[in-house]
């Protein structure tokens, strides 16, 4: 059902005309736009788009109506979550760690015009290597994370908190920043951060640098899609995630893009580049 009202939400998001919508009542109408743009991540993304859209008098108004109280309980949601990230990087910048934050821990901070704008639903660390683990699990001990026990072929531990909307917080501290063979070496740490960028308002933290932002972003894409199984908020296909490497994409310089066609090149991973621009192309335009 959610899948015939996911062309009007891309619209809205992109500002495009609007398609008619499924026949149906308003409110049933107005509940599977919220359940679509929920399923995709992008409630709040779209509360905010739809409040610019050109088409905006022409929404029903209960969908103006739904999608805004939806929006209003999952801002309070965000808030939460970026408050405790906030919490858990400071508590590991302050035991003296050198780390990366990836994925949207970071993009939330400066891609997006608001941070509550991007979902997150955890935290994703980057360390020098693995011997960094102990500190770090140190740090986070301190407020109250706890290590579970994850993939052991994995090159990442998972710590937990019990609280929040989703009814824990989590931070994924990895060594390296993609866990599968093919991926597994492309990139370092030391390259990494010295492409890095601080963070808005995070006092020195420092976050993936635009570029190679959109690596990790192409690279999750690639590694998450043989996982058919998963769905909601965590499956490859995700708005949430299309939109970081569409925005990351709308940025980006002439020279920046001549770094990413030569960092693929040398990294030999052209074609994980090339599907995932290809399908969020096909998605945004």
């Amino acid at each position: 059902m959610q899948s015939a009202y996911r062309p009007w939400l891309i619209a809205a998001l992109t500002h495009r005309p609007l398609p008619p919508l499924p026949a149906g009542p308003d409110p049933a109408v107005a509940a599977a736009i919220v359940d679509c743009a929920r399923n995709d991540g992008v409630l709040l993304l779209l509360e905010q788009a739809m409040a610019a859209h050109p088409d905006a008098a022409a929404v029903p108004a209960a969908v103006r109506e739904a999608v805004q109280a939806a929006a209003r309980s999952g801002l309070f949601d965000q808030l939460a979550m970026l408050s405790e990230q906030r919490k858990a990087l400071q508590a590991l910048s302050g035991a003296g760690l050198r780390f990366l934050v990836l994925k949207g821990g970071a993009l939330a901070h400066w891609l997006y015009a608001k941070p509550h704008l991007r979902l997150v639903t955890d935290l994703d660390i980057l360390l020098p290597d693995k011997a960094c683990i102990a500190e770090a699990a140190a740090a986070l001990a301190g407020i109250g994370y706890v290590q579970v026990t994850g993939n052991p072929v994995a090159n990442e531990l998972s710590f937990h908190k019990p609280g929040g909307p989703y009814g824990r917080f989590i931070v994924d501290a990895h060594w390296r920043l993609f866990n599968r063979a093919l991926l597994r070496d492309a990139f370092g740490f030391d390259e990494l951060a010295g492409g890095a960028i601080e963070l808005p308002a995070m006092h020195g933290i420092k976050g993936l640098g635009p570029v190679h932002a959109l690596f990790n972003a192409c690279g999750h894409r690639a590694l998450s899609l043989p996982h058919r199984q998963i769905t909601g908020i965590q499956r490859a296909d995700c708005l949430r995630w299309l939109w970081d490497i569409h925005a990351l994409a709308l940025r980006f310089s002439a020279d920046e893009w001549r770094q990413v066609t030569r960092l693929a090149g040398e990294k030999r991973i052209s074609a994980i580049l090339q599907e995932a621009l290809q399908t969020t192309g096909a998605a945004f335009g």
